[in-house]
């Protein structure tokens, strides 16, 4: 893809294939390949898919325990992805950080995320995303708030 010029998609593309790697199991490759997705985005500024390997990052972190940079990296993909308008994808990571709060045993941190995340997506009428937060919040015993954002 560098080669036809299209350095942004390829940076994008490099995180979500981190993304599928740490499904599969090697989380040293995942880490590698997001981190080269990252440094493509960032020399080519496409917001987008910085906030893509950020929130990455932040899935490897938790998978690999550290839990702090989790959320460090999330945090900082919400805010590259809300500085973007990319409103979709602010509720995905208000989605990852409330499972990560979950994680860390902070039910004040899961209910905000999760509540902010099922406001986003009824705004945008993604019912998928809707119905997930739900299943989620039920899981965690969460109240989500009746406000449509």
């Amino acid at each position: 893809m560098s080669r036809f010029r299209f350095r942004q998609l390829h940076g994008w593309y490099l995180a979500i294939l981190g993304e599928a790697y740490l499904l599969s199991g090697p989380v040293d490759q995942a880490r590698a390949t997001v981190l080269q997705g990252l440094e493509i985005t960032r020399d080519c500024r496409y917001q987008h898919g910085i906030g893509w390997a950020q929130r990455a990052l932040g899935h490897i972190a938790q998978v690999s325990g550290t839990l702090a940079e989790a959320e460090t990296q999330c945090m900082e993909a919400l805010q590259t992805f809300a500085a973007a308008q990319g409103y979709f994808e602010v509720g995905r990571t208000h989605l990852a950080l409330a499972e990560l709060a979950h994680a860390q045993g902070n039910r004040d941190a899961a209910a905000a995320h999760s509540n902010n995340a099922y406001a986003l997506f009824m705004a945008l009428k993604i019912p998928k995303y809707v119905e997930r937060t739900q299943q989620f919040a039920s899981a965690c015993g969460l109240r989500l708030s009746d406000a449509d954002g």
